[in-house]
């Protein structure tokens, strides 16, 4: 099941938009201000935020580079103004969505809950494919039997490590041990 934290900052809407998030099959931890926010998220892991513009003392934007600093979960904006300068500035902050809220209604709104884990999911397939390609293309040219632990003499594993530089994700290739797990060869 996946988690969601809903940071709304009106009682009426963040009530009814956790209650259609439930009923859609979804964990949602809702909360009123920006301080809970930070001690859920030292607590557990969620696989999306919905955090409100008009979060408690903070201003949204300086809310979400916090969690930003914290976490590298996917976070929709949600905002009741429709302003093209906080759209704009959601796009260079990196954020998944942002939702107007008159404009949509909860049920769209679980409709693109949906619809982007499908995404994650589309996107973490190909991902695993190219791995397992790369894996594979060093297996064939003969390069992981020869990467040997220089303290062990046992062959090397290949791992892909998901790394985030600059508000983008990349992965980086690294030899390991995996007895003594001494690390090699990091490109």
């Amino acid at each position: 099941m996946k988690k969601i934290l809903l940071a709304i900052d009106d009682d009426l809407s963040r009530q009814i938009y956790a209650q259609v998030l439930k009923e859609a099959g979804f964990e949602v931890f809702p909360l009123e201000n920006e301080e809970k926010i930070f001690d859920f998220l030292k607590k557990q892991r969620f696989d999306l935020i919905i955090l409100d513009l008009s979060l408690g003392n903070l201003r949204g934007f300086e809310i979400l580079e916090k969690i930003k600093k914290e976490t590298d979960t996917p976070v929709f904006l949600f905002s009741t103004f429709e302003r093209e300068k906080d759209r704009e500035k959601a796009r260079e902050s990196g954020v998944q969505d942002f939702i107007v809220a008159p404009r949509i209604t909860p049920a769209e709104l679980v409709l693109k809950i949906r619809l982007f884990f499908k995404e994650i999911v589309r996107y973490q397939l190909k991902v695993d494919t190219e791995a397992e390609d790369l894996k594979r293309w060093a297996r064939d040219l003969g390069f992981l039997p020869y990467f040997r632990c220089q303290n062990c003499q046992i062959p090397l594993e290949m791992l892909l490590v998901k790394e985030k530089e600059e508000k983008k994700n990349f992965f980086k290739v690294v030899f390991i041990c995996p007895k003594c797990k001494d690390i090699y060869f990091e490109k």
